[in-house]
């Protein structure tokens, strides 16, 4: 998300389908107004284990977690992965974002 408005939020995804998402920007509670227009930045990609022609790997996975640690497994070793993370859920009443 860009930082045109001054708020703390985060970007909440839901209703995810095969060719679609709903999403919205949502403030911390103790914000309680309007929110500036945002620049979002998303990526779409098949869940498995993926090889592009360029020989880059890519493992994608839907990982449900609570409020302890949850181990992910790869489906193979990847050497310097990058993890990318974002919540899928329809709970608004309170900003949730990943670490």
């Amino acid at each position: 998300m860009s930082y045109n408005g001054p708020d703390p939020s985060t970007v909440r995804v839901w209703n995810v389908q095969g060719n679609s998402f709903e999403c919205a920007i949502q403030e911390w509670a103790y914000l309680d107004g309007p929110h500036a227009m945002e620049d979002l930045s998303y990526m779409v990609v098949e869940a498995g284990h993926h090889v592009l022609p360029d020989g880059t790997v890519y493992d994608a996975q839907n990982v449900q977690v609570g409020d302890g640690w949850t181990d992910v497994d790869f489906y193979s070793t990847i050497t310097d992965p990058v993890v990318f993370s974002t919540i899928s859920s329809d709970d608004t009443n309170q900003p949730m974002v990943t670490r």
